[in-house]
């Protein structure tokens, strides 16, 4: 049962400027918390690395699903709304489902640069076959161009995963500006709303830089006008959980990090709930 009606829908692009910062692990786990309390999610990978299939289990961990059961086939001038939906935990979960990137996806990315639309394929394709999905966040790969551009000009909302680091700390009044110098090149409207940065893979008690950038960070974030939520721990069992194609709530249900997504959570269903 939901808590609460969807009175709008989201797409939320998920994003970072690196690889390795966590982001696949928060879209996932995001995914399958969603769906339990019964919101229909589907989640566009948009990185031609391929790990959502990984830690999913959506598709072989060795081979790469063929063009026409990817993204790639979406943003083909031939696409007719037949979307390529991979049903995913569904002895738990029915209600959400993954479209997969992966090596295809390197053919789609000369495409975006060609087209004449550009960045603007994917938004196209939402609006001309929408899906019926209460919830749509997409899975960038790390960096922000060009398929950073193309969820960003098909998203409602923004989230940023950061990594405590120095770099991130002295780079994120940067990062937003990017933020909204590509909202006005690119026209969008209406303009999608940054819903904040999460903290990620942080070890508070063994590393004193998590600490003094974990205290630093929202204060400065704040200057900004930028939410910052309480950091997803570091923790192991994300490694042994998406090894097996699983959140740690299915892996490891004991383990304390499953509370970390909460407050994101519940930010997204109270988007969801307001007109």
């Amino acid at each position: 049962m939901k808590k609460k009606a969807v009175k709008r829908k989201i797409r939320l692009d998920v994003k970072s400027n690196a690889g390795g910062t966590g982001k696949t692990t928060l879209v996932t786990h995001l995914a399958y918390i969603l769906g339990k309390k019964g919101y229909s999610v589907t989640v566009i990978e948009l990185d031609p690395l391929g790990s959502l299939k990984i830690f999913t289990g959506a598709f072989s961990k060795i081979e790469d699903p063929p063009p026409e059961k990817t993204l790639a086939v979406i943003l083909r001038d031939d696409f007719n709304g037949n979307y390529p939906l991979f049903p995913i935990w569904n002895n738990q979960v029915n209600n959400v489902n993954v479209i997969l990137g992966g090596a295809p996806l390197e053919e789609s990315i000369h495409k975006v640069y060609s087209h004449s639309r550009k960045y603007y394929l994917l938004q196209d394709r939402l609006e001309d076959y929408p899906l019926e999905s209460d919830i749509i966040i997409f899975d960038n790969p790390g960096g922000l161009e060009p398929m950073g551009l193309v969820a960003l000009a098909a998203a409602t909302d923004i989230l940023v995963v950061m990594q405590l680091e120095y770099k991130a700390l002295y780079g994120s009044a940067g990062l937003i500006n990017w933020f909204y110098d590509k909202i006005v090149e690119l026209r969008l409207r209406p303009e999608p709303k940054i819903l904040g940065f999460v903290p990620s893979q942080v070890n508070l008690k063994k590393v004193a830089a998590h600490r003094n950038i974990g205290e630093e960070i929202p204060l400065q974030l704040r200057e900004l006008g930028i939410s910052c939520f309480p950091p997803i721990r570091e923790s192991n069992q994300f490694i042994n959980a998406s090894g097996v194609g699983l959140p740690i709530h299915l892996f490891a249900p004991s383990c304390e990090a499953v509370k970390d997504f909460d407050p994101i959570v519940a930010k997204i269903i109270e988007l969801m709930s307001q007109e």
